[in-house]
């Protein structure tokens, strides 16, 4: 009789391990798409693979880290990539290709100046000083999908304040425009006279006279 039991002992514990391995096996990873988190591939910095990353700048809030990091792709190309890291781990926020993503769409707005404040002191070292950001900003368009612009958003300008650089008095953030169709009515006329000042296009006009 005790050999009996303890056979059936046997049986029920391993029918027991038997389940566990199923449940084990069957079970969801904690990085699955259970959270809602894209599935990308990323290295365990939550950054493409191969490819050569520069950290420009962070800021945290409501305990979460946001970081805009600088890519550089196998071929050589640069993109601008921003990353979240919390406690769940951590996930591209912007994928690879995303040369300029607008910051504001992506991270709260306290975040979005902080990291658009990184990014344009590293411009500005790049570029030799305040002097020369300014001249840039004074010589160049706000983006309207025109050619190699610049994009200035409210964020923008808020880095731009606390970096004490100037810009155009003319200058309106982008997302203050219903639409682009509405920014382009309200800068095109402006970038006429630029384009015709430069160009002294008025004199050689009259001159033809």
């Amino acid at each position: 009789m005790k050999m009996k039991r303890a056979g059936i002992l046997l049986l029920l514990l391993a029918i027991s391990i038997a389940m566990v391995r199923v449940l084990v096996g069957t079970s969801t990873p904690a990085s699955s798409s259970s959270n809602n988190r894209p599935e990308i591939p990323v290295d365990k910095d939550c950054r493409a693979e191969g490819w050569t990353h520069t950290l420009i700048g962070e800021s945290s809030e409501a305990g979460v880290r946001y970081q805009l990091v600088d890519s550089q792709d196998p071929d050589g190309y640069y993109h601008l990539n921003v990353v979240q890291v919390d406690n769940a781990g951590c996930k591209a926020l912007t994928y690879p290709g995303d040369d300029h993503p607008i910051l504001g769409n992506h991270v709260p707005y306290a975040v979005a100046v902080d990291l658009a404040k990184a990014s344009w002191s590293r411009d500005m070292e790049t570029m030799g000083g305040k002097q020369q950001m300014e001249q840039r900003l004074a010589s160049t368009t706000v983006s309207l999908d025109l050619g190699d612009n610049i994009d200035l958003y409210s964020w923008d300008l808020a880095a731009l304040d606390q970096l004490g650089v100037n810009y155009p008095d003319y200058v309106k953030p982008l997302d203050e425009f219903a639409s682009r169709s509405e920014a382009q009515e309200y800068y095109e006329p402006i970038y006429t006279k630029q384009w015709q000042k430069e160009n002294n296009y008025d004199n050689r006009f009259h001159g033809a006279d």
